[in-house]
């Protein structure tokens, strides 16, 4: 009896409201506390590294906008040349200045700094400097570090419709290079300088082309240093032509379903054959005849092709030689351009003479040589006609000039 008052107390005492009984500790397994002491151990280092991870990302993609927006050149790629003036006693400031109203820099405070932490703040030279669009600032460094004061440069003409070949006689004959062939080699294989977008073509073959770059070297007046690496010289010109094949340009070549290589090629033909005011019309005949897939015809392509210049008539021999230039034994275009057209013989080639088109002009031939004037025929039998009433005036030009 006195247990069972015993047993009831101690249920009234264990139902008196607010009281929780207190569970007891579980004692922890062995294995448990190492493990539980281990992730103590290694805790903070797996939140160190995944904070490192985080801070480094976060650096990274900063860095990368902070390149894209401020350090890339401001036209990667472009190798349009940009003359630009560094007067004496220019602070880095002034050349930033310079550099960003000429469109070289994106940003001048960045290019302060960085000029600035590279070590190369007091180092950076007056003169006049040749910059593109396509360096980056340790290319702009470099180059406004070597003065320019000292060198002589020459002004040199390189006119419309020359050769390789002759262009590089005149810029040796001006001190531009050497004599020793380094600017033909150049042209030759393309070595040293990026090749226009139209060479690239995996479909364009070039190997029967005596020059690579032969129509792609822009005819104009051109300052350079004496004494200049042939390859600049060529990145000079080949930055030309990319400024003067103008958007505008390509599309129209895409209208008329013609490669940009194909619209150059044409262009020398048009060059050497006529004046510039009869350009367009000459263009139409060629057009004409590609339409109807008949041979060109062209000497000037056959003289190109055989190395014969300053002469008008050819053999029947050198007519029919087989050579990749030789349109009067092939169809279509020859195997590259001929010379180095301007600007007015590009149009022509991709805007010929929309009457001459219409009305089916096949012909042209050479008159009085003095002038260099053509005629133009709808058939074989009026071009014959020309050409016989002409033929005297072309021998006696030729006894007197031809080399």
């Amino acid at each position: 009896m006195a247990e069972q008052q015993e047993r009831s107390e101690r249920r009234r005492l264990d139902d008196r409201p607010g009281q929780i009984p207190v569970p007891q500790p579980v004692p922890e397994p062995e294995e448990q506390k190492k493990r539980s002491s281990s992730w103590g151990f290694f805790r903070p280092i797996v939140i160190a590294v995944i904070a490192l991870a985080i801070v480094g990302g976060a650096a990274f993609y900063l860095y990368r906008d902070v390149r894209e927006r401020y350090l890339e050149p401001v036209e990667p790629g472009s190798l349009a040349g940009v003359e630009v003036t560094i007067p004496k006693g220019s602070s880095l400031s002034d050349i930033s200045e310079i550099l960003y109203e000429n469109n070289l820099i994106r940003n001048k405070q960045v290019f302060k700094f960085y000029t600035d932490f590279t070590d190369n703040a007091s180092k950076l030279k007056a003169g006049t400097y040749t910059l593109t669009k396509g360096m980056d600032f340790d290319d702009i460094i470099y180059t406004l570090r070597q003065s320019t004061d000292a060198a002589p440069t020459a002004k040199v003409t390189l006119p419309e419709g020359l050769t390789i070949n002759a262009f590089g006689t005149i810029l040796s004959d001006n001190g531009v290079i050497d004599g020793s062939g380094g600017y033909q080699e150049v042209c030759v294989t393309g070595k040293g300088v990026t090749l226009p977008a139209a060479l690239l073509d995996p479909d364009l073959d070039t190997s029967g082309r005596a020059y690579l770059l032969e129509g792609y070297l822009f005819p104009d007046t051109y300052e350079f240093y004496t004494s200049s690496d042939p390859a600049e010289v060529v990145r000079r010109q080949l930055a030309r032509f990319d400024e003067i094949f103008t958007e505008d340009l390509q599309q129209r070549a895409a209208e008329l379903h013609m490669t940009q290589d194909e619209v150059i090629t044409l262009a020398s033909i048009i060059e050497k054959e006529a004046k510039t005011e009869q350009f367009a019309q000459v263009s139409a005949v060629f057009h004409n005849r590609l339409a109807e897939d008949m041979p060109l015809q062209s000497d000037a392509t056959v003289s190109y092709g055989l190395g014969i210049t300053n002469r008008i008539n050819l053999t029947s021999d050198e007519l029919q030689a087989e050579n990749p230039y030789n349109t009067h034994v092939r169809t279509g275009l020859p195997a590259g351009p001929i010379c180095n057209p301007g600007r007015a013989a590009i149009v022509a080639a991709l805007y010929p003479d929309e009457d001459f088109l219409d009305e089916g002009y096949l012909y042209f031939t050479l008159t009085d040589p003095e002038e260099g004037t053509l005629a133009f025929s709808r058939t074989f039998e009026e071009h014959e006609a020309l050409v016989e009433q002409w033929r005297p005036a072309w021998t006696a030009w030729d006894a007197e000039n031809a080399q």
